[in-house]
């Protein structure tokens, strides 16, 4: 049962699944309004975990000795697949779906229980706070960068930022980017018999062909990912062995998966008229900017409140990301104080200049030029880092 009115208890969204917080009062969904899903024909519509209860079940399947899915029937929502990875040192629970019951909680207890959650991105978060909290609050590891995107927090919701994260049972997260700037897969060297295995929701999608995988930055809108994305998510995934993929909607290659991913890329790059994979060195990668600096945490902290995402931090050094263009920062301890004017800017290209400007504004910044219209065709304005670098923000006249 939905309803076009957001219901009592924690509302639950019909086309997507995203579960609110029971104060949640607003009649919109911000995961449906993103131009990577939709609003159902229907309009907004709402239902409740104890409606979903009455007429759905969870089907549980063993895709391989280790490893279930599990698929809710009739569908609900997306309709992805979740998946129980059983090991010696736990079981995770990779990604999410809507549903979660008695029955679910024990089937689960009798394969060994739940000791963490790990979801591929936004569209797959749907009730993992009810998941985690039926399993005594196991934690629920999400990329950083797709923090915005959660629409019920918690305390068991754990943010990590940098490339991979190890788990247990040799499980390992993998920050790929693409379809969402924090898009993680699950790299299961023990699956496919020892050869490994990698879960990835998404993306890389597993073709109806299953000799292919595709990529796209909205699936049901159709809308495709360019060629910087496809080579960050292959360069993301050449350090793994895998010789297996599982999908979300029940399609897998069942081997030589990481060739299927290489030609798969390559096939797609050259649909699109750019360059082939193995150049020199990816097109992001040949002009990168490294600032020295004092304090390495205070400043990629500046940089982080304005927007940009911390893809590695180790002693005395970072690495920031801005859309697919990279900044480097290093410590160095004998940096001088900087000058009392800026003497180099960095010029950032937004599509709403008025938004960067009211949110400089509010947090206090240093600011060098205010914001005003160029006769370069620019309306822009700039602040100042802590080591006296000019951050131009723009948008196009």
């Amino acid at each position: 049962m939905s309803s076009a009115i957001a219901p009592t208890g924690a509302p639950i969204c019909v086309t997507c699944g995203t579960q609110f917080d029971s104060s949640w009062s607003a009649t919109h969904c911000p995961i449906c309004e993103d131009e990577r899903q939709y609003i159902g024909l229907g309009g907004q519509q709402w239902t409740t975990l104890h409606d979903l209860r009455t007429g759905h079940r969870n089907v549980f399947t063993v895709e391989e000795p280790g490893l279930h899915s599990i698929h809710t029937e009739p569908s609900f929502a997306i309709d992805q697949r979740a998946f129980l990875v059983r090991s010696e040192e736990g079981n995770l629970l990779w990604d999410c779906v809507p549903l979660i019951d008695d029955s679910t909680i024990a089937e689960i207890r009798n394969l060994g229980g739940l000791s963490a959650i790990a979801i591929s991105h936004p569209h797959y978060y749907t009730t993992m706070v009810e998941w985690s909290d039926s399993f005594g609050g196991v934690p629920i590891y999400l990329h950083e960068a797709d923090r915005r995107w959660v629409q019920r927090g918690g305390v068991n919701i754990k943010f990590w930022a940098g490339h991979t994260k190890c788990l247990f049972g040799q499980l390992g997260l993998v920050l790929c980017g693409g379809h969402f700037e924090g898009f993680q897969v699950l790299h299961w060297p023990s699956g496919a018999g020892a050869r490994g295995a990698l879960l990835a929701g998404d993306q890389p999608q597993v073709a109806m062909d299953r000799r292919w995988v595709s990529f796209l930055y909205s699936y049901p809108n159709m809308v495709p990912l360019g060629a910087p994305a496809i080579r960050r998510i292959v360069r993301s995934l050449e350090p793994l062995e895998f010789d297996r993929i599982y999908g979300a909607f029940g399609r897998h290659v069942m081997s030589d998966a990481k060739k299927v991913v290489q030609r798969s890329a390559e096939r797609y790059l050259s649909r699109i008229g750019a360059p082939p994979l193995g150049a020199y060195a990816e097109p992001d990668e040949q002009l990168v900017v490294e600032i020295h600096v004092r304090d390495v945490e205070a400043s990629a902290r500046f940089y982080r409140t304005l927007g940009f995402q911390l893809l590695r931090a180790e002693h005395n050094f970072a690495e920031l990301l801005w859309d697919m263009s990279r900044l480097f920062l290093e410590g160095v301890a004998a940096q001088p104080e900087p000058p009392g004017t800026v003497i180099a800017n960095m010029r950032i290209m937004v599509p709403d200049v008025e938004r960067y400007w009211r949110m400089v504004q509010e947090m206090g910044l240093h600011v060098a030029r205010t914001l005003g219209e160029r006769d370069y065709g620019l309306r822009d304005f700039t602040v100042v880092s802590p080591d006296g670098l000019g951050l131009r923000f723009a948008t196009r006249l």
